[in-house]
Order: C-alpha cells, then sequence, then structure tokens
C-alpha cells in the first residue's frame, strides 16, 4: 500500500528572494522581472525571485573575484580542522581543483628523477636533482624554503653506474615516483613548508612539496 508523507516546513518564507553581493541585497529597481518559487508538490507558490539584471550578475563577479584574490581561500592552511578532509580529496580517484588549480600533473612529478637525471657537485657528491645538489633558501608565497643538500654517493668514492644502482638510491627512485607531494603552492604554506625536513603528508627528509620545480613554478629546459 502506498502511503503519502505530508510535505511540511519549518523555515522561514520571505515575500521576495533578491540577489546577495558582498552579503547584501541590491536595492529593488523599476521594471524587474519577479519569477514565481513554486513548490512542485502542492503547486503552491512560496514567493517570487527577483531576476537579477547584469549590473548585479558584473557586481556578483567582481565580489568574488575580490574574495578570491584577497579573502582567506586561496591562503588556506591544511590545519587540524582542515587536514583530515584535505587529504581524503587528495587521496580519492576524483581530480581535486584548489583555489583554481589542478592538485595533479606537474605537483606530483619531479621531473629530475622521471628524466632519469642526478647532479654532481663540485666535491663529487652525487644528488638525485639539481635543488638537493646544495643548502639554499628559496621563497614560496613570500615564506622562505630552505633545502638541505642530500647526497646518495660521491664519484671520488665509487663509480657513478655503481651509485646509480645501488639498492638504497633506486629505492629513493621509487618512492618519490610513487608518493604524493604536498600542494604548498596552492595552499598557501604551512609551517612545514619552510624546511624540506618533513612535509603535511608524513614524508619525510628529502620533502618535495614546497621544492619549486615539482610546484611547477620553475622549469628547466
Amino acid at each position: 500500500m502506498n502511503s503519502v508523507v505530508p510535505l511540511t516546513r519549518d523555515w522561514p518564507v520571505v515575500d521576495r528572494v533578491q540577489s546577495l553581493v558582498d552579503g547584501e541585497s541590491p536595492p529593488l529597481r523599476a521594471g524587474g522581472v519577479d519569477l514565481p518559487i513554486v513548490n512542485p508538490a502542492t503547486e503552491e507558490a512560496l514567493t517570487v525571485l527577483r531576476e537579477a539584471d547584469a549590473a548585479e550578475v558584473d557586481a556578483a563577479i567582481a565580489s568574488a573575484r575580490r574574495a578570491f584574490e584577497t579573502g582567506p581561500w586561496p591562503r588556506m592552511d591544511i590545519n587540524e580542522k582542515t587536514q583530515d578532509a584535505f587529504m581524503q580529496a587528495l587521496q580519492s580517484d576524483y581530480n581535486i581543483n584548489f583555489a583554481g588549480n589542478s592538485l595533479g600533473g606537474a605537483t606530483d612529478v619531479c621531473n629530475f628523477i622521471e628524466g632519469g637525471t642526478a647532479s654532481i657537485g663540485w666535491d663529487g657528491g652525487v644528488s638525485p636533482c639539481w635543488p638537493l645538489m646544495h643548502n639554499h633558501t628559496s621563497y614560496l608565497h613570500g615564506k622562505p624554503h630552505r633545502s638541505r643538500r642530500h647526497v646518495v654517493g660521491n664519484v671520488n668514492e665509487r663509480e657513478l653506474l655503481d651509485i646509480w644502482l645501488d639498492e638504497a638510491y633506486v629505492t629513493y627512485r621509487q618512492k618519490v615516483q610513487s608518493f604524493a607531494f604536498a600542494p604548498c603552492t596552492y595552499c598557501g604554506g604551512c609551517e612545514l613548508s619552510e624546511e624540506n625536513e618533513e612535509d603535511c603528508f608524513g614524508n619525510e627528509f628529502p620533502a618535495c612539496g614546497g621544492c619549486l620545480w615539482a610546484q611547477g613554478v620553475i622549469q628547466c629546459s
């Protein structure tokens, strides 16, 4: 037997719904068009919606642009309130866009590792990439990012091919190809992004999230 469930509402219904720009409704203009809002189950007229004109649409777009450029969203930190949800989104099978940017592609790839390259310092120290060849400081969102040198061997002590095929170095390259890079460019960067010791994903030294090359900010040709 089918039963009818009565539809009820306990929210306030206003006489007219208008656009909201910067949290306020613009003044009603003469000649505006009111669109009826009807309950499809009962055909009861609930309220009317004042159709926005071109000026209101332009104002709403400008307001959204200001919020994006100067509001908190582009610089949202990954903290105790946001980390779990952010990590679940990044670990899902969906394409994630944050602050207008895709959290994939260049931000999750080390072109040095993918290209099968290594960097050799003046003292013969072999590093996985140019950024790890020396201690240096770069800047991301106006914050310093201190990178500590990482050396996997020395050509003065071993053949380069031996270093390249060393089990620890092979494992390191595989790890870089498989782990997720912290999206420091797009989240605004937290205190972990100030060094390459650890990132918000739990990756330990050398962490690649704040690397300007991995983030796609710098491209070497």
